[in-house]
C-alpha cells in the first residue's frame, strides 16, 4: 500500500514537473506553424444558402448579364443543354464512372452535376434542375466514402469532390430538410478530414510546390469545406482556413511568370485557377481577403492562350502535359473577365467555335466547373476583339522562356512560330524540350509538338550530344528575342538541359529566325561544343504529326500535312556540306511515362540530320509550299573565317532574301 502511494505521488510530482517544463519551454519558444499568423476574425460566411457564390437577391444581375452579350447568351444555351443531358443520370447506383468523365475526374463531374443542375435551375426558373442536383448530391453522401480510394482515388479527386460537395449543399440547401442538411454537413467533414491527411507534399511551405496546381485544388477545396462548417464547432476549422488562405494566396503569386506564363501550361494553369478561384470568391463574400485582387497580375495568365492558339481548326499549342485538341476551360479566363482583356477572350472564344466545343461554355465533366463565374466576374460584361482589328503585335516574349510569333490574326493560312527555353516553376508536367520550335503555316503543321506524354527530347525539335538527351528539370534560356520588318529573331541556350555526368556540354545555343511573308518560312542555327574540343556526333531531330507523310528529296525531305492543304521542304546543312535528312522509323519504337507504356506512332513522325564534328554548326532552312513549282531556289555559302552562311532564297517572278547568319545573329536583307 505504502508503495503504491509512493509511485503515486512521484507519477504525480513527475507529471507536474513536466508540465511546468514543457509550459517554460512553451513560454520561451514556440514552434513555428505556417500561416498561423493569417487573422481570421473578420471571417462571416453566412449561415443561410445559396450565399456563397450569389444569393436569390443577387439573381436578376445575373440573368440581366447572361443575356447582354452574344457569347453569353450562347453560355446560356450550352447550360441548359446540358442540364438537360445530366437530368438522365441515374443514381441507383450512382456511377463515378460515367459516359462524361472517367475515374479519375470523378469529382470534377460531381461538380459539373450538381452545379449545371443548381445553377440552372435558379438561371431558368425550373424546379426540376434542382431537384436532380439534391437527388445527386445525397446519393454520393449515401453511396460514396471520401476515404475509399476506389471511389476517390488520389487527393485530387477528393479535392475536387469536396469542391463538387460544397457546391452542392450551397445550391440545394433551399430544398434540403434539416436531416439531409446535417447528412451533407458530416460528409464534407469527412472530405476535410480525409484532405488533412492527405496533404503530403502539397503542405510544404516551397515555392516549387506553391506553385503547382496540385496544391491549390487541395487547399481551395479545404478552405470551401471550412466555410460550410464554420458554424459547426470544429476545433480544426480555424487551421483549415489559415492553411487554405495561404496555399491558394501563394499559388495565385507563384505560378505564372511575370509576364503572366503559368509554366504548367494552358490546361493545367486553368485547373489550378480552378482550385483557387471558387473559394476566392467565396472567401471574398464572407467578408475575407480578395485574394484575386491581390494579385493583379492574373490580368496577363490568358496571354497564354492568346498567343498558343493556331491558326486553324481551333487548336492550342501544346507544349509541356498539355493537349493541342483540347481547350482550355472555363477558369482559364477568370484574368480576362476580372481585369477586362478582351483579346484574350476572343483567343478562348475562336479556339472553343473552331474546335467545334462550344458547348465548353457550359462546363466539361473533366474540368473543374466554374461557369456561372463567366456571369460573375469582372465589374462589367466583356466583349471580344479582334487583335487584327486594333493592329495587335504579332510576336511576344514570356519572361520564362516562351516566344510565339506568328504572320497574321487572321486566316488559317497564316504562319505560327514557337520557340522554348526556359524554367518550369513546378517540374511535374516539365517537358524535355529546350530550344525546341514549332512551324505552322499554309494550314498545316510541319514542326510540332508531340501533346502530352512524350516529354523526352527524343520527341521534340532538339539536338542529342554526344549520345546524350535532356534531362527532367533541365533549364534554357531565351538569350535575345528582336522584331524586324521581316520577321523575328529568337536565340536560346539550353547546355544546362543535357545530363553533364554524360559528357561535358560546354554550350548548346539556337539561333531562330522567323520570316512572316509573303511566303513564310523558318531558318534556324544550332551551335554545340563540348569541353576538350573533342568531335562528337550531334543528331538534330524534327518532329511532325503522325499522320503527316514523310519523303526524301535528294538529300532534303518533304512533309505533306495531313489536312492535304500545303508541304514544306526541309534541307539541312553543315558548313560546306548538305546533310542527309533521314527518315526514322518510330512505329515500333516506344516510351514509359508514369509508369504506362506508350507507342510513338500514337503522337508524331520524326526526321533527323547527323554530323561527327568538332563544333558542329548546323543550319536548318523549312520553306512550305503548296505546289512544288513553287519552291524557291536556295543557294548556301559557309565562310571559315568567320563562321558565317550566307543563305539566299529566290522566289521566281517575286523576291530574293538573303540572310546573313553569324555564330551570333541572323540577318535578312530583301532585294
Amino acid at each position: 500500500m505504502k508503495f503504491r502511494n509512493i509511485k503515486k505521488r512521484f507519477s504525480a510530482i513527475f507529471t507536474s514537473s513536466l508540465l511546468v517544463l514543457t509550459t517554460q519551454a512553451s513560454a520561451e519558444q514556440t514552434p513555428w506553424v505556417p500561416y498561423a499568423n493569417i487573422p481570421l476574425e473578420h471571417i462571416n460566411p453566412s449561415a443561410e444558402h445559396p450565399s456563397l457564390f450569389f444569393t436569390e437577391a443577387e439573381l436578376p444581375a445575373i440573368i440581366e448579364r447572361s443575356l447582354s452579350l452574344p457569347w453569353l447568351r450562347e453560355t446560356r444555351k450550352q447550360i441548359k443543354n446540358k442540364a438537360d443531358l445530366y437530368m438522365q443520370l441515374s443514381t441507383t447506383p450512382w456511377q463515378l464512372a460515367n459516359e462524361y468523365n472517367g475515374i479519375g475526374t470523378a469529382g470534377r463531374g460531381l461538380q459539373n452535376y450538381v452545379g449545371t443542375l443548381g445553377f440552372a435551375s435558379y438561371l431558368f426558373d425550373e424546379p426540376k434542375y434542382l431537384q436532380k442536383a439534391k437527388e445527386i448530391l445525397l446519393a454520393v453522401v449515401d453511396q460514396t466514402e471520401p476515404n475509399n480510394r476506389k471511389h476517390w482515388r488520389s487527393h485530387l479527386q477528393v479535392s475536387d469532390a469536396t469542391q463538387g460537395m460544397v457546391l452542392g449543399y450551397d445550391l440545394v440547401y433551399p430544398i434540403l430538410s434539416k436531416g439531409e442538411r446535417q447528412r451533407a454537413l458530416e460528409e464534407i467533414k469527412k472530405f476535410a478530414l480525409e484532405l488533412t491527411h492527405k496533404k503530403s507534399a502539397w503542405g510544404a511551405p516551397a515555392p516549387g510546390v506553391l506553385s503547382c496546381n496540385h496544391s491549390t485544388v487541395h487547399y481551395g477545396a479545404l478552405g470551401l469545406a471550412a466555410l460550410v462548417l464554420w458554424y459547426e464547432g470544429l476545433p480544426e476549422a480555424k487551421h483549415w482556413m489559415q492553411r487554405a488562405i495561404g496555399r491558394v494566396d501563394g499559388y495565385l503569386g507563384s505560378f505564372s511568370d511575370k509576364t503572366g506564363y503559368g509554366t504548367e501550361g494552358h490546361h493545367y494553369y486553368a485547373y489550378g485557377l480552378g482550385g483557387s478561384s471558387v473559394f476566392a470568391w467565396a472567401l471574398k463574400r464572407s467578408n475575407g481577403p480578395d485574394l484575386i485582387a491581390q494579385h493583379p497580375k492574373l490580368a496577363l495568365a490568358g496571354d497564354q492562350v492568346l498567343w498558343k492558339v493556331l491558326p486553324f481548326e481551333g487548336r492550342m499549342l501544346a507544349l509541356n502535359d498539355n493537349v493541342e485538341t483540347v481547350p482550355t476551360d472555363v477558369a482559364g479566363m477568370l484574368g480576362a473577365l476580372t481585369y477586362n482583356q478582351p483579346k484574350q477572350l476572343w483567343a478562348w472564344l475562336k479556339s472553343l467555335k473552331d474546335s467545334d466545343k462550344l458547348d465548353w461554355l457550359g462546363g466539361n465533366a473533366r474540368t473543374t466547373y466554374t461557369t456561372p463565374f463567366l456571369f460573375m466576374w469582372g465589374d462589367k460584361p466583356v466583349a471580344p476583339i479582334d487583335p487584327q482589328s486594333e493592329n495587335y503585335k504579332l510576336g511576344h516574349h514570356f519572361e520564362s522562356g516562351r516566344v510565339f510569333a506568328r504572320s497574321s490574326w487572321q486566316g488559317e493560312d497564316a504562319a505560327h512560330f514557337s520557340m522554348t527555353s526556359g524554367i518550369d516553376f513546378h517540374r511535374g508536367h516539365d517537358q524535355q524540350d529546350e530550344n525546341s520550335v514549332t512551324f505552322y503555316a499554309y494550314g498545316e503543321g510541319f514542326l510540332t509538338d508531340p501533346n502530352y506524354e512524350p516529354e523526352r527530347s527524343e520527341a521534340h525539335t532538339t539536338l542529342r550530344i554526344d549520345g546524350v538527351e535532356q534531362i527532367k528539370g533541365g533549364d534554357g534560356n531565351i538569350a535575345r528575342y528582336r522584331e524586324d520588318k521581316y520577321g523575328a529573331l529568337v536565340v536560346g541556350q539550353a547546355e544546362h538541359a543535357y545530363d553533364f555526368d554524360k559528357t561535358w556540354v560546354g554550350y548548346a545555343e539556337r539561333k531562330s529566325y522567323f520570316v512572316r511573308g509573303p511566303v513564310p518560312y523558318l531558318v534556324f542555327r544550332d551551335d554545340s561544343q563540348v569541353e576538350h574540343d573533342r568531335a562528337v556526333e550531334v543528331v538534330s531531330r524534327y518532329i511532325t504529326y503522325p499522320n503527316n507523310t514523310l519523303s526524301t528529296d535528294g538529300d532534303a525531305a518533304i512533309i505533306k500535312g495531313f489536312r492535304g492543304k500545303a508541304s514544306a521542304r526541309l534541307m539541312v546543312f553543315s558548313e560546306h556540306e548538305q546533310i542527309k535528312v533521314n527518315i526514322d522509323d518510330v512505329s515500333k519504337d516506344g516510351f514509359v511515362n508514369r509508369g504506362k507504356e506508350y507507342a510513338y506512332k500514337k503522337y508524331l513522325k520524326r526526321l533527323s540530320a547527323t554530323v561527327h564534328k568538332v563544333n558542329p554548326k548546323l543550319l536548318s532552312i523549312l520553306i512550305p509550299f503548296r505546289e512544288k513549282q513553287d519552291l524557291p531556289k536556295v543557294e548556301v555559302n559557309f565562310d571559315d573565317k568567320s563562321y558565317s552562311y550566307t543563305l539566299t532564297i529566290t522566289f521566281e517572278d517575286s523576291h530574293t532574301d538573303v540572310l546573313t547568319i553569324t555564330p551570333y545573329d541572323i540577318v535578312l536583307n530583301r532585294k
